[in-house]
């Protein structure tokens, strides 16, 4: 899980765990400050909160932990909101007390306790009640533990609450790992639209400078929406992937074999904005020598594609020079990149060795 990532999912959850015991906005200047609120009216603003949403146990339970922090220990408000939260611990279930324990001392679980809590607390995603399913999603983020992706996409894939899914998508953003790439791909794209978008960001805050296979799935899976068929999420796609720079290459690559015209096209272009050598293993199979049409439309555009990636196309270019189909418009790109002129591929390998030799020596 990148730091990138991890940054995203926290502010996602961030948002998502405002409460009104958060700090007040600096006042505009000219104007008095209130004084703060006083303890009991501090407890108080939350026991209301209790009235006004008494299914919310464990965000209850939050608040009360949150309010004590802010306590001196022994006063007479921290001696209150512990019994408040001790009341509530006999409703709470032990995972979500596993997960933030009242006692501050407590040891963290480790590994192996955190995927049997996290199965345990993936149940409450299934439940009726959204405050249920809101806070499992936020405790399945505190745990980041992999065992959470499958409910959290299944959830995902059928949850109306706009608030709990954004939750969602923070708890699968602080989860990462190329498994959550692989079952958004698998499992939303029949969902319906909002569940289809949800899990797209998701994937954007996974497409970011980390473990490679992480990338390279949500890339991936992400180059499968550009086939919906909701111009939307198309556009939302592509967006994502030629923001991802060179790591949006998976993903364009994936989408070359898409049947509408214009957006092939764009696909192809984008290849080329990426800078990545890769890309022209993809693109050449589009220099085809007898293209007529709108294959004579990619081939030329693949050109184009294949000579703004510059020296990096090279060595993915070897193979098509043996390609009788292509061989012709690839020995012209190689020419038109490197200003060699090439007849086997063993002569642009040694003239590619010499030349990051020079890089090296430099």
């Amino acid at each position: 899980m990148t730091e990138t990532a991890r940054s995203a999912a926290g502010s996602i959850l961030f948002a998502l765990l405002l409460s009104p015991l958060a700090l007040a906005q600096e006042p505009p200047a000219g104007k008095e400050t209130s004084p703060p609120p006083t303890w009991p009216q501090v407890l108080a603003e939350i026991e209301e909160y209790g009235k006004r949403f008494p299914d919310d146990v464990v965000g209850l339970r939050d608040r009360y932990l949150d309010a004590r922090l802010g306590f001196a220990v022994g006063s007479e408000a921290h001696g209150v909101a512990t019994a408040r939260i001790e009341a509530l611990d006999e409703k709470v279930g032990e995972a979500y007390r596993a997960v933030r324990p009242s006692s501050g001392g407590a040891a963290p679980p480790d590994e192996r306790k955190k995927r049997k809590l996290a199965l345990v607390i993936a149940r409450d995603l299934k439940k009726r009640s959204r405050f249920a399913r809101l806070r499992a999603a936020e405790y399945l983020a505190r745990l980041a533990c992999d065992s959470a992706a499958p409910g959290l996409v299944r959830q995902l894939r059928r949850e109306e609450q706009e608030r709990v899914r954004k939750a969602i998508v923070a708890a699968l953003v602080a989860v990462g790992g190329p498994k959550v790439g692989e079952m958004i791909e698998l499992k939303l794209r029949d969902a319906k639209r909002p569940a289809r978008m949800a899990g797209l960001d998701v994937l954007e805050a996974l497409i970011a400078p980390s473990e490679e296979e992480e990338d390279k799935r949500a890339s991936l899976a992400v180059g499968a929406f550009v086939f919906d068929r909701d111009p939307d999420v198309v556009e939302r796609a592509l967006t994502i992937l030629a923001k991802a720079g060179g790591l949006g290459v998976w993903g364009l690559i994936k989408a070359t074999s898409i049947a509408d015209h214009q957006l092939k096209l764009r696909v192809i272009r984008a290849l080329g904005d990426t800078g990545e050598g890769r890309a022209a293993a993809a693109l050449a199979t589009f220099l085809d020598i007898g293209a007529k049409e709108r294959r004579a439309e990619y081939k030329e555009a693949a050109v184009e594609s294949i000579e703004k990636i510059g020296l990096p196309a090279v060595p993915w270019l070897v193979r098509y020079l043996e390609d009788p189909n292509c061989r012709q418009w690839t020995k012209r790109v190689l020419y038109d990149i490197t200003g060699q002129s090439f007849e086997r591929a063993d002569e642009v390998l040694e003239w590619w060795g010499r030349h990051e030799r020079r890089k090296a020596a430099k």
